[in-house]
């Protein structure tokens, strides 16, 4: 009997348990749902008003930019949704990657080494540099000699003036037993014949002082020809100089731009920098209020990224802004992340798959050209 109960009791025990499996199964797939499933994959990405990186499209709330074709390729890759929130200034989008807010900023964010210790960054996204922009026609502090210091009208009066003395003391030995008009005393005569080698070479047509001789007149012939060749030089050199010193800013470095008022985006990389500049500062929140008083000589110089600067005058500069000298210190910008975040491996990634695959390469030489 006790045999026969156990063999009887056995199945029911296992159908009992298999019973509770199946229910833990059903009600786990009642509670994770598709759509719960769903959200979680959901990526929250913050950036701001920033061209040619990040910017409104239209009216629809679609976006464009060169970091944001980026983004919407790995996303792609990657097989996730997004969202975005558009902060207000540059600002607020550190904040909300410091703060873990959000999983990933879209924006030109620098690497430094004191984000670094406040957030995570991907791979390098672009090499940028610092960039000095002035207004077209700006020459900050410019003076006469400071625009001829760069031409060869310095080199050529150091040959005009010497050979011009030479030509008086030859008049001089000439004429001076002969024509009245030539003081026979050494100072006196030599002065006199200097003052008709520069009435000559200018073509003023104003002294009493002539050659009588005939090798003085030959002198005086070959001196017409030298001088009309030196005024030909010397008015083609100062024309040069003054009209390149109203196209040209007169900046070229950050040694320029003593004492001038420059401006550049607040909490940003550039700021940092050009607070250590003899300058008067200038902050700007918002990108288009910099170059607008820029443009409108609000202030003598800026100090932004390469990229954006070259951009900006190709795309909305209506030739009122230049670029001063190359770009100077290297700049570094990437996707920022908060630190330890579980997507930064898998952005890296498909990071370098772009590259591998030239994806990256066609969005670059679309807003960058080739």
């Amino acid at each position: 009997m006790r045999i026969g109960m156990r063999t009887k009791f056995l199945p029911t025990q296992i159908r009992a348990h298999c019973l509770w499996i199946i229910l833990l199964i059903v009600m786990s797939g009642w509670l994770y749902t598709p759509a719960d499933a769903q959200e979680e994959t959901v990526i929250k990405v913050v950036s701001a008003e920033s061209r040619p990186f990040f910017f409104s499209a239209d009216a629809e709330s679609s976006y464009t930019g060169f970091m944001f074709e980026l983004w919407e390729v790995i996303a792609m890759q990657l097989g996730v949704e997004y969202e975005v929130t558009l902060a207000d200034t540059f600002a607020d989008v550190l904040e909300s990657v410091q703060m873990g807010v959000a999983d990933i900023a879209v924006l030109d964010i620098s690497i430094s080494a004191e984000r670094e210790a406040q957030m995570d960054f991907s791979h390098v996204v672009l090499n940028d540099g610092y960039q000095i922009i002035t207004p077209v026609g700006n020459a900050g502090n410019p003076n006469l000699v400071t625009i001829l210091a760069g031409t060869t009208v310095f080199r050529l009066l150091g040959v005009v003036l010497p050979m011009m003395l030479v030509v008086a003391h030859f008049m001089w030995l000439i004429e001076r037993h002969n024509n009245e008009e030539f003081d026979k005393r050494y100072p006196q005569g030599v002065w006199d014949a200097l003052w008709w080698a520069c009435v000559t070479m200018t073509g003023v047509g104003y002294g009493n002082q002539e050659p009588r001789r005939a090798i003085g007149r030959i002198l005086a012939i070959v001196w017409m020809f030298i001088s009309i060749i030196v005024v030909s030089l010397f008015v083609a050199e100062m024309t040069t100089a003054l009209t390149v010193s109203r196209l040209d800013s007169g900046i070229s470095s950050p040694s320029d731009l003593d004492g001038l008022r420059v401006a550049t985006y607040a909490d940003s990389v550039y700021q940092t920098f050009v607070e250590t500049l003899p300058v008067q500062v200038i902050l700007f929140e918002d990108e288009d209020e910099l170059f607008t008083a820029l443009a409108e000589n609000q202030v003598d110089a800026a100090i932004v990224g390469a990229t954006r600067a070259a951009y900006y005058i190709i795309h909305q500069g209506d030739g009122r802004i230049q670029l001063a000298g190359n770009a100077f210190f290297a700049d570094t910008i990437a996707f920022a992340f908060p630190q330890n975040s579980p997507y930064r491996e898998r952005v890296n990634t498909a990071l370098l798959q772009m590259r591998e695959s030239g994806q990256y390469a066609e969005i670059y030489a679309r807003w960058f050209g080739e």
